[in-house]
């Protein structure tokens, strides 16, 4: 809950915050740390993919803070997703939304 976030909290927005530790979510118990933010496959995050399934999930509110948690935690992360992975992520995303 947002009360228990880890310090710093750099961004937060109306579902996900991201903090010192990573990504938390605030109304769930859901988070996890800045090195696993790379995790992926075919140039593409799987972050994104993996929680748009989730019904609990808001996928705009997902991308917006892992945007931001991107560039915050560059250097904690191992991997760089090609130039035109946001667009792709969207897209798969809104359908999986759907």
């Amino acid at each position: 809950m947002v009360e228990d976030l880890t310090q710093p909290v750099y961004y937060r927005n109306a579902q996900w915050a991201v903090t010192g530790y990573g990504m938390e979510c605030l109304d769930q118990t859901y988070y996890f740390e800045a090195s696993r933010l790379g995790e992926g496959r075919d140039d593409l995050p799987d972050w994104p993919l993996h929680l748009a399934e989730k019904e609990w999930v808001n996928p705009d509110l997902f991308l917006e803070a892992f945007m931001i948690a991107l560039s915050v935690h560059a250097g904690s992360y191992k991997r760089e997703f090609k130039e035109a992975w946001y667009l792709d992520t969207a897209r798969l995303v809104e359908r999986l939304a759907a």
